[in-house]
């Protein structure tokens, strides 16, 4: 019976991942195109971003494309920084069952099916989601809009952003970073 229990908890302990907040990395490096050139716009929107004004966001694909992805790169644009980041692994439209949950789509404050804009007097975030494969959730990048900076970029589902702009995590287990 000592032997049984003994096996039991070590079944239990095994099964159970453990998560802090020190050695949860949810920043990833994009896969990166080679080249951008080719790239033609698929959906340009503004975005009036607090302190840093008028962001024009530009969501771009390349002709042809015959891999997974509705777009593979987005330019952010104002006065303060001009930057592109690229995934050729492609991002897609936005969708239920996707790396966002369903009570985000609703709060976003621009009309797009390719990304949605959260925004709070603390926060402005873009948030692009990458396609899900079988079981796992696909790519999540959360950008700042503020510093023109990804600070999300993981296989991992958002679950609710607070006033304060503190995200929470569906990895294995809720996981909440402030």
């Amino acid at each position: 019976m000592k032997l049984k229990s003994i096996l039991l908890i070590l079944c239990v302990t095994i099964a159970i991942p453990s998560f802090s907040q020190a050695n949860l990395s949810i920043k990833e490096p994009l896969h990166e195109l080679k080249s951008t050139t080719n790239l033609k716009a698929i959906e340009t929107f503004h975005v009036n971003v607090d302190g840093v004004g008028k962001t024009t966001v530009t969501l771009a694909m390349a002709p042809d494309w015959n891999d997974p992805g509705d777009f593979l790169s987005v330019t952010l644009k104002n006065e303060q920084y001009n930057v592109t980041f690229t995934n050729s692994d492609g991002w897609v439209k936005i969708q239920d069952g996707n790396s966002i949950a369903d009570d985000l789509l609703t709060q976003s404050t621009v009309n797009s099916k390719n990304a949605i804009v959260c925004h709070s007097d603390k926060y402005d975030y873009l948030v692009l989601a990458g396609y899900t494969y079988a079981s796992s959730y696909g790519l999540l990048t959360v950008i700042d809009l503020r510093k023109g900076e990804i600070v999300v970029n993981r296989n991992i589902k958002l679950m609710s952003i607070d006033e304060k702009g503190g995200m929470t995590f569906d990895f294995n287990g809720l996981v909440s970073l402030h």
